[in-house]
C-alpha cells in the first residue's frame, strides 16, 4: 500500500473539490454536491500519493481549474439567458431577455476571465515550482593556485 501525506492529501483534496464543485454547478446550472466529494477522495488521494510533489498536484488541479472557469461561467449565462428566453410571454419580452442576458453573460464570463487568468497564473507558479525536480549541487575541488 502507498504510503499518504494526509495534511495535503485533506486540505488540498478540499480546495480542489471545492474548485471541481464550482466548474460542475456552473455547467450543469445548480448545486452537485456530490463533485465536491467526488473530487475531494480522487484529488486528495492522487495527490497524497504524490510523495515531495504532493503540493505541486493540488497547485496544478486548481490551475486546470481556474483556467477552466470562463468556459463555466459563459456555459452558465448562456443556460440562464436560454431560460430566460423561454419562459418570456411575448416577442418584446423575449427580446428584452435576450438582449439583458447577452449583457449579463459577457459581464460574467469578462469577470471570470480576469479573475481566473491571474489566479491560474499563480497556481501555475505554484506548481511549476512544487513539481520540478530539485537541482543537483555537485562540489567539485578548488582549481589549483597557480604560481607566478
Amino acid at each position: 500500500m502507498k504510503k499518504i501525506r494526509w495534511f495535503p492529501a485533506i486540505v488540498g483534496g478540499f480546495l480542489c473539490g471545492l474548485g471541481i464543485y464550482f466548474l460542475v454547478s456552473m455547467f450543469a446550472t445548480s448545486p452537485q454536491v456530490w463533485a465536491l466529494f467526488v473530487g475531494w477522495i480522487l484529488i486528495g488521494y492522487w495527490a497524497g500519493t504524490g510523495k515531495s510533489r504532493a503540493w505541486g498536484r493540488v497547485w496544478l488541479v486548481l490551475c486546470i481549474a481556474c483556467f477552466a472557469l470562463p468556459i463555466g461561467a459563459f456555459a452558465l449565462g448562456t443556460s440562464t439567458t436560454a431560460d430566460a428566453i423561454n419562459s418570456s410571454g411575448s416577442e418584446a419580452e423575449q427580446a428584452g431577455a435576450a438582449i439583458g442576458g447577452a449583457i449579463g453573460t459577457t459581464l460574467l464570463t469578462g469577470a471570470a476571465s480576469f479573475i481566473g487568468f491571474f489566479l491560474g497564473i499563480i497556481f501555475a507558479i505554484l506548481a511549476y515550482f512544487g513539481l520540478r525536480s530539485p537541482k543537483s549541487v555537485s562540489i567539485s575541488s578548488a582549481p589549483a593556485e597557480q604560481e607566478k
